[in-house]
């Protein structure tokens, strides 16, 4: 998806943990994807959230792949600095404009949801 290519600034995160406690977070950062006309396409995330404990730092690349002909659904497999991988199933754009992206990711800590501008 042509729109859904490069830079995305991170204007709120949401995370919600297993338990179902939600929290925001203060977030500086950015959502980099990469389309390639053959899959998988690239991703770089590189953000900095505030918690109670202090500030966290996220910085990994990978690759995602649409898994339904919408391009509403898609795989996303993360490598983290430290060289380990996570793949992310059933990760969901909610919305995608020329200028707004909302995103929702889900993995053994909660659902992370992320709204982004260009």
């Amino acid at each position: 998806n042509k729109r859904l290519d490069g830079s995305w600034n991170i204007l709120s995160y949401k995370h919600v943990n297993p338990n179902g406690l939600t929290y925001y977070y203060t977030t500086e950062g950015t959502i980099h994807f990469k389309h390639n006309a053959e899959d998988p396409s690239g991703y770089t995330e590189d953000y900095t959230y505030e918690t109670t404990s202090g500030l966290v730092h996220v910085s990994n690349t990978g690759t995602y792949t649409f898994t339904n002909e919408k391009a509403e659904y898609y795989d996303l497999t993360k490598i983290s600095q430290s060289g380990s991988l996570d793949t992310l199933k059933n990760c969901r754009i909610i919305l995608l404009t020329s200028d707004d992206l909302k995103l929702l990711q889900s993995d053994s800590t909660g659902s992370h949801t992320f709204v982004l501008s260009k």
